[in-house]
């Protein structure tokens, strides 16, 4: 029987990643072993963590139907994705209303997907605020230094 720990290796594993933690997850149900929600909220950090927030969100809504239902963690952990969401549709919004984002429009973003471990993200969303006009301040800066390291070109 697959272990949560085994479960936990793989979410882990840079090569495989959330997609092989899932088809563990899929091994250990058909095998009869009843993941909890402590098993479900590590599947749900690791999908976050790559930056998959609908995913993380639609996964969360389906505990109850694997008879499972979501704790504390699992609730903060809906919450950022959430936030981070609802954030990307705001700013999205922004310009349709004749209102131009700036650096504090995009810089609380950008900090979620810092912290979410999602750098390529983030950077993508630097990117689209210099496509805007917009420039980094101090704050965007920092921000990015307290991200995980990546080649910045």
């Amino acid at each position: 029987m697959l272990s949560f720990i085994e479960l936990i290796g793989a979410a882990t594993c840079k090569e495989n990643g959330v997609g092989q933690a899932m088809k563990l997850l899929i091994e250990m149900m058909s095998k009869g072993c009843k993941p909890n929600v402590v098993t479900y909220n590590v599947v749900v950090k690791w999908i976050c963590n790559e930056g998959r927030l609908d995913e993380a969100i639609r996964f969360l809504n389906k505990f109850p139907s694997y008879g499972c239902h979501p704790d504390v963690i699992s609730q903060l952990s809906s919450r950022e994705a959430c936030a981070l969401v609802k954030a990307l549709n705001v700013l999205d919004m922004m310009p349709k209303h004749s209102c131009t984002p700036n650096s504090r429009s995009y810089n609380p973003l950008i900090e979620g997907f810092c912290n979410k471990k999602s750098v390529v993200r983030a950077i993508e969303y630097l990117e689209i605020m210099i496509s805007w006009g917009c420039y980094p301040d101090v704050v965007t800066y920092s921000i990015f230094k307290g991200c995980p390291p990546v080649l910045i070109t």
